[in-house]
């Protein structure tokens, strides 16, 4: 694999790239201050980006000269189903929670100004280096409306779950939530999770 070092006003963007990327451009900015530019885009022969869009556009807007890119000689079929491939991969990985909030406070105990140049949220980073946030109690007594579980005069105790979904996998979410709901008769979304985990349990 040769990898060449050019402006990256030389490369052409894909103009039918599906994927938004414009919201992810600053994280990655923050990236390559911190990390620098190291791993290359790919392009064809004729010096249209394949894959690496968000980084080139980052790049351009830092003012860099040259970026690293993987010239590669793609047909056309090649080249449409390589930049979905890359694009639809990353929606199948997940977090392993317990290890990527270990490693978050590995990195807090070293250099805590790091943080910021991981791509996640302050709240996000928040949750994850604070675990005592995750189970602190909100309150020992509040008033549940339509809530089956809890009866009258019943104490109920809310703990605080962060649950990290995107674009994509919120709207699967609610739509499984509303399918169990109406499938077992649950009044509300706190039921349906708790019913599924109760099963899943089981």
């Amino acid at each position: 694999m040769k990898i060449e070092m050019l402006n990256p006003e030389e490369l052409i963007p894909f103009e039918k790239n599906p994927r938004i990327n414009r919201d992810a451009v600053e994280e990655v900015k923050k990236s390559i201050r911190e990390h620098g530019f190291n791993q290359p885009l790919v392009a064809n022969l004729k010096k249209e980006i394949c894959v690496g869009h968000t980084r080139w556009v980052a790049s351009k807007e830092l003012g860099l000269k040259e970026i690293p890119v993987y010239m590669k000689k793609m047909s056309r079929k090649q080249f449409l189903a390589y930049n979905l491939a890359d694009n639809k991969t990353s929606e199948k990985s997940k977090w392993d929670y317990d290890l990527l909030s270990e490693i978050m406070m590995e990195i807090k105990s070293i250099d805590e100004r790091l943080l910021s140049s991981t791509g996640f949220s302050e709240s996000e980073i928040d949750a994850l280096t604070d675990v005592a946030a995750l189970d602190d109690l909100i309150s020992d007594e509040i008033e549940v409306s339509g809530h089956t579980r809890v009866k009258g005069g019943e104490k109920i105790h809310v703990k605080m779950v962060q649950i990290f979904l995107n674009d994509v996998t919120f709207p699967k979410f609610l739509e499984m939530i509303e399918v169990i709901q109406t499938k077992n008769n649950k009044d509300n979304m706190t039921d349906a999770v708790y019913y599924a985990v109760e099963q899943t349990s089981k």
